[in-house]
């Protein structure tokens, strides 16, 4: 929020109460509101009053180019839209609690596994968008959220616009942005977003912008001529494998000819160093289906709005036909119930941009090197190597069939050679109802910290008997396990950086649970 300016008295929402307020943009607010039907916590973003013509038409094709959008699992759905009574529009959005990615490092640098996983699932996102012709132009660690369920999701759409535009841009983050965005010079294209997303991954890693310099000047100015003319510094992570370093040197050249020129190929680097560096299963990278162009739309209407979503498999190009592809589809439908439905073209939004400030989180002692970043080449040579390899195409199906293997021998021993009788499921113990009403969600969830461990307590709304309380502790990287308990409260281990739980009620002869609630608890300290 811009320092010195209060936030705007969050306004009547039809179909919604009003909870909390959550933060604020160039020329929005953003609350909290409880939205009655369907019931459920949503962030809805409203317009302040006095804004330009402009901004107005920017906000319409945010609000129409986010819809268009929701349907990919690692963007922030779009529920609705519409004007309040004093003629103010907003946009109702998928609510994820606190804290986005920008205030969590700021705490302590993330695993690298973390980051790219997140990494490669925005770059999803990111592919998506630049298929359906526009370039995001403002991907930062703030504007990737993580819903519940521990998912990235991006977020602010304010300065998108189409590919080949000119038009400067403006309020876009100038630790992240590339120097032809800088300096005002170019065009909308995909290598904006490659650099920008690979410099979200480098402050991921890194726990501060690529340019930013512990205890040094880190003005605006003095950041942008940094950008500018000075080589990449290191991240200075023993754990990052120096391919990483070759990878995200690549993808933030300076010369946007020597990037990447997809973000699916810098994406397909980064699963190349989760396989043979890190030794992991490669991220899977969620994309539009091949040869489906998006049409051209100046309305958000209910076909624009179902889209097709592919699952990119980490050794597939042209070449790696043996590789299975799965598609799957997905769709949101605006609530049109909610007010006016925007339509404007999304070129509008070049020319009415924002400003937000950037933070600074200078952790470690990296220093800038005279060395130049490695060619382009190299690191495409690399994955080339890899994607040659037959181990690196079978090796999953190798492992799949020993698992498959053990099982059996497993069970065979288990049982001596007679069939083993399975156990009664829940619907054979338990009479469900599928009439009966879900649970109430928890009330009053909070945590308090002792002695690095942190005891989370709630209030059942309408107990009922019998009643079970779901509860899952996960690590920003998605960790943690659900396990049950009749208590209103549990005790866990303190995380690193902050100990998070999610809850939800199970009800005897109720078929699902209540919805799911969480809290969060700062806990660097502990």
């Amino acid at each position: 929020m811009s320092a010195g300016r209060r936030p705007a008295t969050p306004p009547k929402i039809p179909n919604a109460r009003y909870l909390s307020y959550l933060g604020s943009g160039g020329f929005a607010d953003v609350y909290l509101y409880d939205q009655q039907v369907p019931h459920r916590e949503v962030a809805i973003k409203v317009l302040r009053r006095g804004v330009t013509e402009q901004q107005k038409l920017a906000f319409r094709a945010e609000a129409n180019l986010m819809a268009r959008m929701s349907s990919h699992p690692s963007v922030v759905s779009v529920h609705g839209a519409g004007e309040t009574e004093d003629g103010r529009m907003y946009l109702i959005m998928e609510y994820c609690p606190p804290p986005h990615l920008g205030k969590l490092l700021r705490m302590r640098p993330l695993p690298v596994t973390f980051a790219l996983e997140v990494g490669i699932q925005i770059a999803g996102a990111v592919e998506t968008l630049h298929r359906a012709g526009i370039v995001h132009r403002d991907i930062k660690p703030s504007n990737i959220l993580m819903t519940p369920y521990q998912h990235p999701v991006l977020t602010d759409f304010g300065i998108a616009t189409r590919m080949g535009d000119t038009t400067q841009a403006e309020g876009f983050s100038v630790p992240w942005a590339p120097p032809e965005q800088a300096t005002g010079e170019g065009e909308a294209a995909p290598a904006v977003d490659v650099y920008s997303l690979a410099a979200t991954i480098y402050t991921l890693v890194a726990g501060r912008a690529p340019f930013e310099i512990v205890d040094g000047d880190n003005s605006e100015i003095a950041v942008i001529n940094r950008v500018l003319r000075s080589p990449l510094p290191k991240t200075g992570r023993t754990d990052a494998p120096d391919e990483l370093e070759r990878v995200l040197a690549t993808a933030m050249a300076k010369d946007p000819k020597q990037r990447y020129q997809s973000v699916r190929e810098f994406a397909t680097a980064l699963q190349f160093i989760q396989a043979e560096q890190l030794h992991q299963r490669p991220t899977d990278m969620n994309v539009q289906g091949e040869g489906e162009e998006w049409q051209e739309s100046s309305t958000v209407d209910e076909d624009a709005t179902r889209q097709a979503v592919r699952t990119i498999s980490p050794i597939d190009d042209e070449n790696t036909r043996d590789v299975p592809r799965r598609v799957g589809r997905h769709s949101i439908e605006v609530d049109r119930g909610a007010g006016v439905v925007f339509a404007v073209d999304s070129a509008d939004v070049a020319s009415a941009g924002r400003r937000h400030s950037y933070y600074g989180a200078p952790i470690g002692d990296d220093e800038l090197e005279d060395a130049p970043p490695p060619e382009a080449s190299g690191a495409k040579r690399t994955f080339a190597a890899f994607l040659r390899k037959p181990v690196a195409r079978f090796s999953i199906a190798a492992v799949v069939v020993l698992i498959v293997t053990l099982s059996v021998v497993y069970f065979m021993n288990r049982g001596k050679g007679e069939t083993i009788k399975p156990s009664p499921s829940a619907s054979e113990t338990t009479k469900m109802d599928p009439g009966a009403e879900q649970p109430q969600g928890v009330t009053k969830l909070k945590g308090t910290v002792s002695n690095g461990r942190v005891t989370f307590t709630w209030e059942n709304p309408d107990p009922h008997d019998g009643d079970m309380y779901l509860y899952k502790a996960p690590f920003v990287a998605g960790e943690g396990k659900v396990e049950a308990t009749e208590k209103t409260s549990v005790t866990v281990a303190a995380r690193p950086v902050e100990t998070c739980i999610t809850v939800q009620v199970r009800r005897v002869g109720v078929s699902n649970e209540s919805k799911a609630v969480s809290a969060c608890v700062v806990t660097s300290g502990q």
